[in-house]
Parts: structure tokens; sequence; C-alpha cells
């Protein structure tokens, strides 16, 4: 088997991220803020920006959508992500079942290799792929990585990953523990659901007939 795990949601826990972002972006700008619990319910619904921000005109939302996509990639949001509970353990038991791939939709990968190496998660992987910005071109790196072993597993939390995936017609287990509930995972084509990396792996270990009742192939 061959897995394609998300660094982002699957790995590493982005909400600390995301929420200090949002307060700092918010005060810099004088917006209001939801409470922490609503806000990430927001996120994880896929709520548009003007549920996270109550009132605001539209070219404010456009600024604060500008200024978070930009804080995301930063080395300071970055560090501010918290490895999973149990994710290093999980993936010392996974990569025995199969080449384990990380896949990075960000851009600075250099922040989020440090924070794996700082994790200890690296070392569980072949290698770290950080798919092109452009959307096409996303989908082509990801059928690449697969290197047409019908036993690939795309593992992802994100919306993102989810709908590359199934635009390359590949295998993909959504995991809830991201930045996406599991009915949002499901509705855009997770062909199964975990609620973490660690419930996945056990999965395997005992045999994996849950994924192929799911369609992957025996």
């Amino acid at each position: 088997m061959k897995f394609l795990i998300e660094c982002d949601g699957v790995l590493l826990d982005s909400q600390p991220a995301f929420w200090e972002g949002y307060c700092s972006i918010c005060a810099e700008m004088g917006l209001p803020k939801s409470a922490p619990d609503a806000y990430w319910r927001a996120v994880r619904r896929g709520d548009p920006d003007g549920e996270l921000i109550q009132g605001a005109k539209p070219f404010k939302l456009r600024d604060y959508r500008q200024r978070f996509d930009e804080w995301i990639e930063t080395d300071q949001a970055i560090a501010a992500m918290e490895s999973h509970k149990c994710a290093a353990e999980a993936m010392s038991r996974l990569k025995d079942f199969g080449e384990c791939v990380l896949v990075n939709l960000g851009t600075n990968r250099e922040a989020r290799q440090a924070k794996l190496d700082q994790e200890g998660l690296s070392i569980h992987f072949s290698r770290m792929k950080a798919l092109s910005p452009d959307r096409g071109y996303r989908v082509d790196q990801l059928r690449a990585l697969c290197e047409n072993d019908p036993q690939t597993v795309v593992v992802a939390a994100s919306e993102a990953l989810v709908l590359i995936a199934d635009e390359a017609g590949l295998f993909c287990v959504g995991l809830s523990c991201g930045g996406c509930t599991k009915a949002r995972l499901r509705r855009i084509g997770a062909r199964i659901l975990f609620a973490d990396l660690e419930a996945l792996v056990a999965c395997v270990v005992s045999g994996g007939d849950e994924l192929r009742e799911a369609g992957l192939p025996g």
C-alpha cells in the first residue's frame, strides 16, 4: 500500500494558528470576533467569512481573507501548530504497512519541515511533496505520486485535498480532526471517514476490511 498523507490537519493541529491569526487580524482591523468554539465550528463547516465576522462590509472581508491567507503561511503561524496526540505513534505503526509520502498544500515548506522535525514526525516519511498552487497541476502531481499503485490511500483533513483526490480518481480517507466536519468531508467526496489518524491505523492493522468495503482494491 501507499499512503499520501496531508500535513496540516492530519499530523499538525492548525486550530491554534487559525485562532491566533483570526484574533490578531480582527484586532488590527477593528473587527468583532466570535467566541473560540463558535469560530472553529464555523471554520469546520466551511461557513463564509461573513459568519466569522458579523456585520463586516464586503471590502473588509476581502481584506481580512487576504491577510489571513498570508498569515497562515508565516513561520509564526506554523510554529503555533501542534502535532495531534498520538500522531507520531500512529505513523510509526502505519509505515509498516506501506510507503508513507507527506503531501503539503501550503507554500511554506521550510517551516513545516522544521515543525515536523521538532515533533519527531519527519522520520516516518520516505519523502515530502509540496503541491503546486495551481489546481490543475495539483491533480496531476497527486496522481503521479501514486505511481500506479491501485492501493494508494490519500489521507486528507482539508476540503482542498479531498477535492483534488476525487478529481484525480484516487481513494480518499477523510479525517475529521482537522478543519472539516465529517458531514462536509463526506459531501465533497471522502470515501470513508475516521476521527483521526489513530483510528485509520487501527483499521489498517486489523486488516483494512472497512477500506475495501468502501472501494479500495483488495
